[in-house]
């Protein structure tokens, strides 16, 4: 999987298509091409540390795929035994409020007008 989500295979398919153009290669360059892109906009923002050389094999080699080198998420050293079973599993992580947010939170709602002070009277 880590190949086809490289720059070096994508030029290797390019290279191909200029000398075959076969019409299912061109479509299936294209269609990674636009998937590669929004790979870079939407995870580059999410949590990689260098979202365009991300795609290149050779700087994820360089760097022994190593999780801790390429990503901005903290990585965790315990594995399950399960990964599959443990991502049917998934849930949202729960929001923990610290004592300073609850005391903010209550501020703000103590300082809100209420709503009938907010209407203009007809």
């Amino acid at each position: 999987m880590l190949p086809l989500h490289s720059a070096e295979f994508m030029t290797f398919l390019f290279g191909l298509i200029l000398t075959h153009p076969w019409p299912l290669l061109v479509g299936y360059w294209f269609g990674a091409l636009m998937h590669l892109t929004f790979d870079v906009l939407v995870n580059g923002d999410v949590g990689l540390k260098k979202p365009v050389l991300f795609y290149f094999f050779a700087y994820r080699a360089r760097y022994r795929f190593a999780a801790e080198h390429l990503l901005r998420a903290d990585v965790a050293l315990e594995a399950s035994g399960h990964p599959v079973r443990d991502f049917f599993r998934w849930k949202p992580v729960e929001e923990r409020l610290s004592e300073s947010t609850v005391l903010q939170t209550s501020k703000v709602k103590s300082h809100a007008a209420p709503a009938s002070a907010t209407k203009p009277s007809l």
